[in-house]
């Protein structure tokens, strides 16, 4: 029994996606009070979806996504930046 949680798979999905957003409204300077217009939530609802306690829907990936000029599939699979790459951490 995992008394309702989520598999923690879809915890560290989630996470990710989290994660991704949080690291693209910072490299293009934005806030997370920069979210609520295009998403239509409260800052707080938002800030637990930033935080990764609640998993962002596909409606509003989309929405963020739009607002930040990129596509949803740039958060759910971000590339790799320099110095992550697989070929870099082998000899």
């Amino acid at each position: 029994d995992n008394n309702g949680h989520m598999p923690a798979t879809t915890d560290t999905f989630s996470a990710s996606i989290a994660s991704a957003v949080r690291a693209e409204l910072g490299r293009q300077g934005k806030k997370l009070t920069d979210l609520t217009a295009p998403l239509g939530l409260s800052r707080p609802t938002i800030s637990g979806r930033l935080n990764g306690h609640t998993p962002f829907t596909a409606d509003e990936l989309d929405k963020v996504a739009s607002f930040l000029g990129i596509t949803a599939y740039d958060l759910i699979d971000p590339p790799l930046s320099v110095g992550d790459s697989l070929i870099e951490s082998f000899p």
